[in-house]
C-alpha cells in the first residue's frame, strides 16, 4: 500500500555490465538486458566470454532500459573494466584498454533525446598514466581510487520512461582478449512511500 503523494529517497546506484568481444564491435549497450536475462559476459574463472544469465553482481536493472515505478537522478558515472584472464594490469591489457577507451564515445538518451555525449575515456581513469605515476613512487597512486565523472546539474530519468546508455566506435578495434565494461550511474531513487 502506498501513501498518496508521499515519496521517499534512497541511495541506490544503477549498474550493469556489457561485454566488448576480442573481435571488436561498433556498439555496446548497457541496461538493455535485465537481471535474469541471457548475455555474453566473462565467467567467474578466466576464459573467453560465455552466454550466461545476468545476476545481481552483473546488474540491478529488473526491466530493460527502464526504471520501473521509480524516478532516478544520477550525479556521476563510472566505467569499470575487467579483462579476460585478469591481465588488465599487464602492459598489453593497459595499452589495449587505453586504445579502446580513447577511440570510443559514450551516449546517454532518455526516450529519444540525447542528454549526454562525451569521449568514452572520460568515464574511466587513464590507467597508463596511473601506472606510470605509481611506478615513479608517487604514494598517492599506490591505492586505486574509484574514478567518477561528475555531472552538474544531475540527470533525472522519469518514472517508466525508457533510457539507454551506450558506447560507439568508428572502427570497433579488435583486441587480443575481450573486456567486460561495467557502468555505474551513481544517484538516488525517488519512489512512492509505502
Amino acid at each position: 500500500m502506498t501513501i498518496d503523494g508521499a515519496f521517499e529517497y534512497i541511495y541506490q546506484p544503477l549498474f550493469d555490465v556489457a561485454h566488448y568481444p576480442a573481435a571488436g564491435t561498433y556498439e555496446l549497450n548497457w541496461f538493455m538486458i535485465p537481471r535474469g536475462g541471457m548475455a555474453t559476459l566473462l565467467p567467474s574463472s578466466a576464459g573467453p566470454g560465455v552466454t550466461l544469465n545476468k545476476w545481481l553482481h552483473h546488474t540491478n536493472v529488473l526491466h530493460p532500459s527502464l526504471v520501473y515505478m521509480k524516478e532516478f537522478e544520477f550525479r556521476s558515472l563510472r566505467l569499470t573494466p575487467h579483462r579476460e584472464g585478469d591481465d588488465l594490469l599487464a602492459l598489453s591489457g593497459r595499452v589495449e584498454l587505453t586504445r579502446l577507451l580513447r577511440s570510443g564515445a559514450f551516449r546517454f538518451y532518455i526516450a529519444s533525446k540525447i542528454f549526454l555525449e562525451l569521449p568514452l575515456h572520460t568515464l574511466a581513469p587513464d590507467i597508463l598514466e596511473y601506472e606510470a605515476l605509481r611506478l615513479r613512487g608517487r604514494p598517492e597512486f599506490t591505492v586505486w581510487e574509484p574514478y567518477r565523472y561528475r555531472l552538474d546539474p544531475p540527470i533525472s530519468i522519469p518514472m517508466n520512461v525508457p533510457f539507454s546508455a551506450g558506447a560507439v566506435w568508428a572502427g570497433g578495434p579488435p583486441l587480443s582478449l575481450g573486456f567486460d565494461l561495467g557502468l555505474l550511474l551513481d544517484g538516488v531513487m525517488r519512489r512512492p512511500l509505502q
